[in-house]
């Protein structure tokens, strides 16, 4: 009954992300002329004019100003972007996950991210989380370390913060859900692995719902109807909805 009962609460959050999509997309106005689009990824397109950049939809209406000087395509619903030099992570509707403040942002897993100000680094969430003081932070490990890296050791992932004085802490990655967990991260039931994606033939990146597609498959919540299909113009069962 758990595990049902957190696929359910991952299909109304799914729901509700559909909804604010939807909504989001009624406001955006066509593409300037000139601007030239780039492939496809969860329903959205890399657009560039005069050297900025932004984001279209499938009907090549910009959702996201032209206003970055490079970005990335989306991946599980999030896309770093380059404002003035500085790095930052924003969601499908261009609002900021992690703010364009850092020289460096290097994605790990269950979106935490390796981040650098000068010479000091850190690891930083795109989900805030309590900081202990009645506020909130995005920073599980604040930027005060010479160095930040992920490593293999003994065949495990690891990330290796280093002290100025040379010391290392070691925390292997598998380990993160749980310390967001810890933190009160609200996603932290739901760790998103980056990489892990599905390959559905009938799934086109030009579509609106290919996010979600990727999130559920990511998480666990779907896994296509086989031979590589995904049928989403198909009737859930009752089976399948519990």
């Amino acid at each position: 009954m758990k595990k049902n009962g957190k696929m359910k609460r991952g299909l109304r959050a799914l729901a509700a992300a559909l909804a604010l999509s939807l909504a989001l997309g009624s406001a955006a106005l066509a593409a300037p002329e000139g601007a030239t689009v780039w492939g496809y990824s969860e329903g959205l397109a890399q657009c560039e004019l005069d050297g900025k950049w932004g984001y279209v939809n499938g009907d090549r209406q910009v959702v996201i100003p032209l206003q970055y000087d490079s970005i990335v395509s989306f991946q599980l619903g999030v896309a770093a972007v380059n404002l003035g030099g500085k790095l930052g992570v924003i969601r499908q509707d261009g609002t900021y996950l992690i703010a364009p403040e850092y020289d460096t942002l290097m994605p790990i897993n269950c979106g935490l991210y390796i981040a650098q100000k000068g010479a000091d680094w850190g690891v930083v969430s795109i989900v805030p989380f309590p900081d202990g003081a009645g506020g909130e932070t995005h920073v599980l490990y604040p930027l005060e370390y010479a160095g930040v890296a992920l490593e293999e050791r003994g065949g495990t992932q690891v990330l290796s913060l280093t002290r100025r004085d040379g010391t290392v802490s070691r925390v292997p990655v598998f380990d993160l859900t749980a310390i967001l967990t810890e933190r009160g991260a609200p996603s932290a039931q739901f760790p998103l692995t980056r990489g892990r994606l599905p390959s559905f033939t009938d799934v086109s990146q030009r579509q609106w719902y290919a996010l979600w597609v990727d999130i559920a498959y990511n998480v666990g919540l779907v896994s296509g109807v086989g031979g590589g299909k995904f049928n989403p113009t198909g009737t859930i069962t009752v089976a399948e909805a519990l």
